[in-house]
């Protein structure tokens, strides 16, 4: 096998690859190549999300909520018990009764996609998965989709912003509780014993 390789000094230098091959030993499991890797693809697909034609069901009916959200005929109600939609303007505003259904919607559609694995490890993976996705993804995580902190930014005219900001650069500087690897590997050594 030949492979031009572009160099500085020779933009077409031809290098050869040498590659070793070792038949396999008897008894021993098959080496895994593209074709044997592709045919695994399926069975990925299935346990992450039911295969495709469940997911085709799945983003269709989660198209059609997101289609009744946009032109207001969605009945999804946005919980105020959770804090993240605490605001009333969450359930008052238009714009926030849209995006917090739409967001509702989109997490329903996640969490009935990963129930729908029949192994329980692959179940708990997939749903753990699916709510650190839907939980990054909340609209009140950032600033335009939060009325609570845009509320607060206008009552003190930017200064929670400035105030945020610094405090955010602080802690990037010098943040003396950064988390180490010992403490992710082995929470209970990294514990201060009193």
């Amino acid at each position: 096998m030949v492979n031009r390789r572009s160099s500085p000094g020779n933009p077409a230098k031809e290098v050869k690859a040498v590659k070793s091959v070792k038949a396999p030993r008897a008894g021993s499991a098959p080496p895994k190549t593209a074709s044997a890797l592709a045919g695994r693809a399926p069975a990925r697909a299935k346990s992450l999300g039911g295969g495709g034609a469940e997911l085709a069901g799945a983003s269709l009916k989660l198209y059609g909520e997101l289609a009744r959200t946009m032109v207001g005929l969605s009945e999804r109600e946005v919980p105020s018990k959770d804090p993240r939609f605490a605001d009333p303007a969450w359930r008052e505003h238009p714009m926030y009764r849209r995006l917090g259904q739409g967001y509702l919607a989109f997490c329903e559609a996640a969490d009935r996609l990963a129930r729908n694995n029949p192994e329980w490890r692959g179940r708990a993976r997939n749903r753990f998965i699916t709510g650190v996705l839907t939980s990054t993804l909340a609209p009140s995580n950032t600033l335009l989709g939060n009325p609570a902190a845009l509320k607060r930014a206008f009552e003190t005219r930017g200064m929670s912003l400035a105030i945020g900001m610094k405090n955010m650069l602080t802690d990037l500087v010098h943040n003396k509780k950064a988390v180490s690897a010992a403490a992710i590997s082995r929470p209970w050594a990294a514990q201060k014993k009193t």
